[in-house]
């Protein structure tokens, strides 16, 4: 257990603090909070911060026979959303293991507890990437002068799940409770998920295969609305909360569960399979 908390330390200094990836963060935050300013601006009113957080998290329509000759829509901004966190925990643990990892490694004395480390900062990561982008976003709230809480009033959520062509179903405002769930829980699960899943196809393949791989599985979920394709539970256009016959959210999370612990179960014994040491015998 000391290790593993020595080893989980070492990782949030040099995997963290020294990752240049999260000023960007930030940025993109930023970038859809703009568009989400403009569209409630074109309907002429305005959001809180859950209704801004819900922008982050809106996709688009799924490309079918239905939408063949409508305006088809690419979301670029949620792919981003969606992509970013990838190049945040992309490189570090294997460039670790090939330099001062890999005598902590050794001292360790068990690769399990390497892993297990990795899989805990790649956690930690995305915890601070969701912070960053609902800080950000509630700092504009409070430099605008709108309310910080989850609650989503019925207009502006219209509004701008119209701008995506999207006609969500009810008549009733969502409660915190619901808000929280699809604002807070699902969109993290969805990430974390495929950030596990990115690293774990990096010790069967290369980080950068692993990483197209995770990028091809956002972009299949643009144009399909499958279950298969785990990332449109981060897709609230796709929620069974906000459409008819959409994905159910409970669905997901289980779904994201398992790929989580399937990804640091699978990653544990390939880890301690792989040949990182070829001079030495003792692991």
């Amino acid at each position: 257990m000391k290790s593993l908390q020595k080893l989980v330390r070492y990782d949030l200094k040099a995997g963290i603090l020294r990752n240049w990836v999260f000023l960007l963060v930030p940025i993109c935050a930023l970038l859809v909070i703009r568009q989400c300013r403009m569209t409630l601006w074109t309907y002429d009113t305005e959001g809180t911060w859950a209704v801004y957080v819900m922008y982050l998290f809106r996709g688009m329509q799924a490309v079918s026979r239905n939408t063949v000759g409508n305006r088809i829509q690419i979301p670029v901004l949620w792919g981003l959303i969606m992509i970013l966190p990838l190049f945040i925990t992309l490189q570090y643990p294997f460039r670790d293991m090939t330099g001062y990892g890999t005598q902590l490694l050794l001292r360790s004395g068990k690769r399990r507890t390497w892993w297990l480390s990795k899989c805990g900062w790649d956690l930690i990561s995305t915890v601070i990437y969701f912070l960053l982008l609902y800080a950000t976003t509630a700092v504009y709230c409070l430099i605008r002068g709108l309310p910080v809480t989850l609650d989503a009033p019925w207009q502006p959520m219209l509004c701008i799940f119209m701008d995506a062509d999207i006609m969500i179903t009810g008549d009733q405002v969502l409660t915190a409770g619901q808000t929280a769930f699809f604002l807070l829980l699902l969109p993290f699960l969805t990430v974390a998920a495929l950030d596990l899943l990115e690293m774990f196809l990096s010790l069967i393949t290369r980080p950068v295969y692993g990483l197209l791989i995770c990028v091809a599985i956002v972009a299949a979920s643009m144009f399909s609305s499958s279950p298969i394709l785990f990332t449109n539970y981060g897709d609230l256009t796709r929620c069974g909360a906000f459409i008819y016959g959409g994905l159910k959210g409970y669905v997901g999370v289980v779904i994201c569960l398992v790929i989580m612990i399937g990804s640091v179960i699978g990653g544990t014994v390939l880890f301690h399979r792989r040949d990182i040491l070829p001079a030495s015998k003792e692991f």
